[in-house]
């Protein structure tokens, strides 16, 4: 996720300066007699695109509703959990940290986070029970709640309609099933368009773990995360045979093993250099930006492309996006919990839809705000079609070993089952 390099070099020097100094800017009231100064480190802040404008819209609503709280926002670099494991080592940072609040790096940091069940006691109904135990540790809601999510996170594919048209198919009858898949990615090549764009690292990674959301039930996934379950099992084995084939076909675009910002790839998509993409519901490359980029109407959207075996057809997995928590050493807890709640609140939501930063977490909001059809599409499919997604039932160790063995999966360097072997190892 590319960021403004002025904020990204800011954000290290800030680091720097916490990790050797001890120096962090957190107002004292009892000291100053002034306003509170917290500090927020969020990795969308100053970013190109929708989601920094979110973060500064969001801090100049909080500003005016809360006058005596000041926001001092940076910009860290994605991932960063490293600055956060080495912030809460100090005991010494930002007040709030924007996490990924379905993720497995937010749960082995979930010790070092304010619980706020006390806190959000007029706000928890806004939140369905299940967004909320995706911040919780091991996702268990009796163990409190850690962090307040801003988004609802999931993956679909997207496709341009005109490049469906122009290659003969029917641009309001996609392809569901996977061989549905494979004759539209063949009209679309003998038409001279490049059926499927992607980008190596984390977004191959992405299309295959998101394809694992309908092949595996809840039990299969929990088994997974447990151990119980292999990655060598046939199911999943079948789902890296089927990209590996996709590759081999000449449907994907081999531009992606050599493109590792998912920045770039999704930018070729919205320049017309592939028909289909798979994007996120919020945050980046979704339907907003999409739209924005071939026109609301031009823009259509897929769940997955079902095959067997699977019991799942047309779902998304999808849970707590991203979310801002409170650390443990924070001088500011109060405040800073009364800005968590704002940034997941209706009105901050009702910013994000008009900003098209993503699909909100809270109930609340307005979805009449939504600015295209694609927008209204994903929004139906959260509604009723969303599973638990698969990441989130993958070690961190493993997550890193699935990304970096992808490439040599799809290219036939290691066989599916190596990868899948590779990726047991990682545990």
């Amino acid at each position: 996720m590319k960021l403004n390099m002025k904020k990204t070099a800011a954000a290290a020097i800030v680091f720097l300066c916490i990790a050797v100094l001890g120096l962090t800017a957190q107002g004292k009231p009892e000291e100053t007699g002034g306003p509170v100064t917290i500090t927020v480190w969020d990795w969308f802040y100053g970013s190109d695109g929708s989601q920094g404008d979110l973060a500064e819209a969001v801090d100049a609503a909080f500003e005016k509703k809360f006058p005596d709280i000041k926001v001092n926002h940076e910009a860290v670099p994605h991932p960063p959990y490293d600055v956060y494991a080495a912030s809460m080592a100090a005991k010494k940072g930002a007040d709030v940290i924007l996490v990924h609040a379905n993720g497995q790096n937010f749960q082995d940091m979930a010790g070092s986070l304010v619980v706020l069940d006390d806190y959000i006691q007029d706000v928890r109904s806004d939140f369905a029970e299940s967004v909320l135990a995706d911040t919780a540790p091991n996702r268990d809601i009796t163990q409190g709640i850690r962090g307040l999510p801003i988004s609802i996170q999931g993956w679909v594919w997207y496709y341009n309609k005109a490049l469906f048209e122009k290659a003969g198919l029917d641009p309001e009858d996609p392809p569901e099933t996977w061989e549905e898949f494979l004759a539209a990615s063949q009209a679309l090549k003998d038409a001279g368009i490049i059926p499927v764009g992607f980008g190596e690292g984390i977004h191959l990674e992405m299309m295959i773990a998101g394809t694992l959301d309908q092949v595996l039930s809840l039990e299969e996934k929990r088994a997974l995360f447990a151990g119980t379950m292999s990655f060598t099992d046939p199911k999943i084995v079948n789902t890296f045979v089927k990209f590996r084939d996709l590759f081999a076909r000449g449907y994907m675009d081999p531009a992606g093993l050599t493109t590792p910002l998912l920045r770039e790839m999704g930018e070729r998509f919205m320049a017309g250099g592939s028909a289909i993409f798979r994007g996120f519901v919020s945050d980046i490359f979704n339907w907003f930006e999409f739209g924005n980029a071939l026109g609301g109407d031009n823009v259509g959207v897929i769940p997955n492309f079902y095959f067997e075996p699977s019991s799942n057809r047309n779902v998304v997995g999808a849970a707590g996006g991203a979310g801002y928590a409170v650390p443990t050493y924070s001088k500011n807890i109060e405040a800073a919990v009364e800005y968590v709640k704002f940034a997941a609140s209706a009105e901050a939501a009702n910013i994000m839809l008009q900003s098209g930063g993503g699909m909100p977490a809270n109930l609340n909001a307005d979805k009449s705000l939504l600015a295209n059809d694609a927008g209204r599409e994903v929004t139906a499919l959260l509604s009723d079609s969303i599973v638990p997604p698969a990441k989130a039932f993958i070690t961190s160790a493993q997550w890193n070993a699935l990304r970096l063995h992808a490439p040599l999966m799809i290219t036939g360097d290691i066989s599916p089952e190596e990868y899948g072997s590779r990726i047991d190892q990682a545990r």
